[in-house]
């Protein structure tokens, strides 16, 4: 039998897979940390991990199965869902505040 070795993630590659497979706006190393120690508000199940030297590691199958757990939903359905939620609310700022075009004034 050969063991396969699973690689390894520190907080801040975590936040790369998270972002890169999602599409989403960065999450925080806090936030990693404390999925890590805490766990997600909805159930008891926190992020699993190891320490080394001080640092945290976890691993893309571990957010996976963590992610799953918290919100019942695959990674990807659930911070897609995310996603949209946080555009819909940006456009509904946008329209109350009157903003038309978010970005640089143009010079007149």
């Amino acid at each position: 039998m050969q063991a396969t070795a699973t690689k390894k993630l520190s907080v801040l590659d975590a936040i790369a897979y998270l972002s890169e497979k999602t599409g989403i706006p960065k999450v925080t190393p806090a936030t990693i940390r404390r999925w890590m120690t805490e766990g997600c508000i909805r159930s008891s199940t926190t992020l699993k991990s190891e320490a080394f030297n001080g640092r945290f590691f976890t691993t893309a199958e571990w957010l996976d199965e963590f992610i799953e757990a918290c919100t019942g939903k695959p990674t990807e359905e659930t911070l897609a869902a995310i996603a949209v939620e946080k555009q819909k609310t940006l456009q509904k700022v946008q329209r109350e505040c009157g903003i038309q075009k978010p970005g640089r004034r143009r010079k007149k």
